[in-house]
């Protein structure tokens, strides 16, 4: 029995300090929002240079690949 609570606190113990640790990532918003709007204007400057072509909008997670255009569809 005693083993058994050792255990158990052990295990305790360690999903404590899990739980306690800080994973906060420092992200500067302002240079993020900057950043999505370069990419907005470099993606919709290609548009404009080909307006008849299209273009097939990537999976979830997947890199954009350009087919043959800029009309976007799914």
């Amino acid at each position: 029995m005693r083993d058994q609570m050792e255990d158990m606190k052990f295990e305790t113990d360690y999903m404590n300090e899990l739980m306690s640790r800080n994973y906060d990532t420092e992200v500067n918003d302002i240079d993020l929002d900057a950043e999505m709007e370069d990419i907005d204007n470099e993606f919709y400057q290609e548009v404009l240079k080909k307006p008849n072509q299209q273009i097939k909008l990537p999976a979830q997670n997947q890199p954009l690949q350009k087919e043959s255009g800029y009309n976007l569809k799914n």
